[in-house]
């Protein structure tokens, strides 16, 4: 089963999918939109900035197509745009290409989510219950690797896990936007469960973090790693597996 079909197989049906996407598509092109004209300027910068060694997204057709979806998520929600959107829906559009209407409902279920995915959007009880398992798993680490038990050192790297290991942040980090697929691929069956797809989530960046510390690298430097595709692959494998580390976290 493809992505596609796995992606359809949940709450809804490719044709269901199609018509409302072909009908948001069309209130955007007769209806102007203030929420996406106060943010189209600052959409236009991050898009080169977004995977900028990427000649498809360099194709003003991409780009085009990127601005489009944007468009139409503005009528679809007033969250409006914030920056990290772009390493969701730009891999996604690269994944299902010509299938827009899976790769915008697929953002669309991504986002819905991932509601921890922006400082701003971050619900104060959900933050302080994922703190305290963060802090949980960072102590079975600890037993693994050489981790400084510091209590405020824990706290620091619950913060890295919670703001930057997430989603959006492993797929900036593939350095190709061709090695999405794995990951998109990892997510893209969970995405009508979200109990199931933010469990992902977290064995997900729990990998990241545990291969950045084998490295020897520091977690705070994590704006300037890049994995390969080899390193992608490995880090699935981790955050598939049913080791003691992630049942402790689950």
């Amino acid at each position: 089963m493809d992505a596609s079909c796995r992606f359809v197989s949940g709450e809804y049906n490719a044709a269901i999918l199609y018509r409302d996407y072909k009908l948001l598509c069309l209130i955007a092109r007769v209806k102007r939109n203030r929420l996406f004209e106060e943010y189209k300027h600052q959409i236009e910068l991050d898009i080169v900035r977004t995977y900028p060694r990427s000649r498809w997204l360099q194709d003003e057709n991409t780009q085009a197509l990127i601005m489009k979806q944007l468009e139409v998520w503005c009528i679809y929600s007033s969250i409006g745009y914030f920056q990290g959107m772009l390493f969701l829906l730009v891999p996604l559009c690269h994944y299902f290409q010509g299938l827009h209407h899976i790769s915008f409902f697929a953002f669309v279920r991504m986002v819905k989510n991932l509601h921890f995915v922006h400082k701003d959007v971050i619900y104060p009880v959900a933050s302080h219950k994922e703190t305290e398992e963060s802090i949980h798993v960072l102590r079975v680490l600890s037993h693994c690797i050489q981790l400084d038990n510091d209590q405020m050192y824990l706290r620091q790297l619950v913060w890295v896990i919670e703001f930057n290991i997430m989603f959006t942040l492993a797929l900036n980090r593939c350095g190709n936007l061709s090695n999405t697929d794995l990951i998109i691929n990892f997510f893209i069956s969970t995405l009508h469960n979200k109990k199931k797809f933010i469990q992902r989530v977290k064995t997900f960046a729990f990998a990241f973090l545990l291969h950045i510390l084998k490295s020897n690298m520091s977690p705070f430097d994590i704006c300037s790693i890049e994995f390969d595709r080899d390193a992608i692959c490995s880090i699935i494998h981790c955050a598939s597996s049913s080791g003691t580390l992630f049942k402790a976290f689950a």
